[in-house]
């Protein structure tokens, strides 16, 4: 029989006959459950990707850059010069812009 502490554990038991007591018993630990082995590739994506698919213009890559960094400085010139709110959403919209521009990137 294997003695090692990290075949065992502690397990609190009250009795039954004496209130307010705890005996401590060792008791053998179960096995963990195995889990399923994982597959050994990435999952493919949901819709194919043709690799023929034109590359994306440099003007797209310009203006989605742009808008982001445009917004950020939009949302910057609102905070630190208390401009109105309509800066803020200006702001806030060429940030989304630019984002969404980049799930269409190639």
């Amino acid at each position: 029989m294997d003695k090692s502490w990290e075949n065992y554990k502690f397990v609190i038991h009250k009795q039954r006959a004496v209130a307010h007591r705890a005996r401590v018993t060792l008791g053998r630990m179960p096995e963990s459950k195995r889990r399923k082995p994982r597959s050994k590739g990435p999952t493919p994506p949901k819709r194919a990707i043709p690799k023929d698919a034109p590359e994306s213009p440099r003007w797209y890559v310009a203006l989605m850059a742009g808008l982001m960094a445009v917004g950020v400085i939009l949302v910057l010139v609102r905070f630190f010069f208390r401009t109105d709110q309509w800066v803020l959403l200006l702001g806030l919209i060429a940030i989304s812009a630019g984002f969404i521009m980049t799930t269409n990137y190639r």
